[in-house]
């Protein structure tokens, strides 16, 4: 695999040190009024001017620049020479991706007899321990994930896996307040990093632009690719979770407020009427092919210095929610957004501390199936 870099600064050192090994580097390119000399780091240089003589010989283009006119000035030249999308890659939007494939994962394992199967996002994935539940649990709950996420994701286990998913007696979903309002293809501020998930679905919903599509498609295949893979199981927290100052904390929270204020704050008419016709779509899918089945949706905690701070907010929202949500037979919604937790217990504004989110998974176990191991 023959690589060029595109730029000898900004992100170049971070991609020499992620090449694969079965990756070569043989050529950079620069623009002549940023660096003139014809040899860096061993590597000859060309002028973007000799692009077009490297395109059938070089595999992939890979563009360091951060974004901004320069990274635009970038992709118009090679594209001008000729090179196709499938060739360039976009380090600087795609470098934060996530490794985690929440298909692959399930796929991966050997037995996949679980009787309850959680959807989420980073919410379920650090809050709740498998290992405190009732019954054998896999979770695909990832970060930043929606309900066009949690409907893919089943679409596919009873497309693949129609014996097993009879085994399933419980599907818990995590769904926050704002989850209507929320459609993770159209943050424009982080869906790349999650283009993963899309990958994975062979669907990336409204994400519509084919050259980022093939650009992130070049990406896997030389940063991801059989290179890279991250453990995620619910029950090893991967944050950081060494002891923080009161003020460190203090700043993370206000951080992940600030942060989260948007979605909580505007209401967005089309992506509620989607997300309504997906969320009764995969409640259909599910009561057609596991009858038996619970469907469970969970309201995770919340930080208290959240609730306090945006009473009016959160009002709304769990109002618009609860419209929303169609419950209806087979379905139970149990809301702990109000649980009796401290702000001591939360890391930010809604994500449980190691210590406290094991004690706290046990008292979510006890409050959805009791001691006799049924939902309640």
């Amino acid at each position: 695999m023959k690589i060029a870099i595109c730029g000898l600064f900004d992100f170049r050192n971070e991609i020499i040190t992620r090449l694969p090994g079965k990756a070569i580097l043989s050529v950079y390119f620069e623009f002549s009024s940023l660096f003139q000399k014809r040899i860096f780091d061993f590597t000859p240089v060309f002028p973007y001017q000799d692009v077009s003589s490297f395109k059938e010989t070089i595999d992939f283009f890979v563009i360091s620049y951060k974004e901004g006119s320069t990274l635009q000035s970038a992709i118009h030249t090679l594209k001008e020479a000729g090179i196709p999308s499938s060739k360039i890659i976009l380090y600087s939007v795609f470098r934060a991706s996530t490794c985690v494939d929440p298909l692959s994962r399930f796929n991966s394992l050997p037995s996949k007899g679980f009787e309850t199967l959680i959807f989420g996002m980073s919410h379920a994935k650090s809050d709740i321990r498998l290992s405190a539940l009732s019954h054998s649990a896999f979770s695909f709950a990832a970060p930043s994930m929606d309900i066009f996420c949690h409907y893919s994701i089943l679409k596919f286990l009873y497309r693949t896996y129609p014996e097993t998913m009879k085994n399933v007696r419980y599907f818990l979903f995590d769904l926050p307040y704002y989850s209507f309002d929320y459609d993770l293809s159209l943050q424009r501020s982080f869906r790349f990093s999650k283009m993963i998930y899309f990958r994975s679905f062979n669907d990336y919903h409204h994400i519509d632009d084919p050259f980022y599509i093939s650009s992130f498609v070049a990406f896997y295949s030389v940063f991801i690719d059989g290179v890279f893979s991250q453990g995620y199981y619910s029950d090893i927290f991967t944050p950081n979770s060494q002891k923080i100052s009161i003020r460190e904390k203090a700043v993370a929270i206000k951080k992940s407020l600030s942060g989260y204020e948007k979605i909580w704050k505007k209401s967005y008419p089309s992506t509620i009427a989607e997300n309504s016709l997906l969320w009764t779509s995969l409640v259909d899918l599910i009561q057609k092919n596991s009858p038996a089945a619970e469907i469970i949706v969970a309201v995770l905690p919340f930080n208290p210095v959240f609730r306090r701070s945006h009473p009016i907010l959160t009002r709304k929202k769990k109002m618009e929610f609860y419209q929303n949500i169609n419950v209806r037979p087979g379905i139970h919604v149990i809301d702990f957004f109000a649980d009796n937790l401290r702000s001591s217990d939360f890391m930010d504004h809604c994500h449980l501390r190691p210590f406290s989110s094991e004690e706290w998974s046990f008292r979510m176990n006890e409050r959805l199936f009791g001691k006799g191991g049924g939902a309640k």
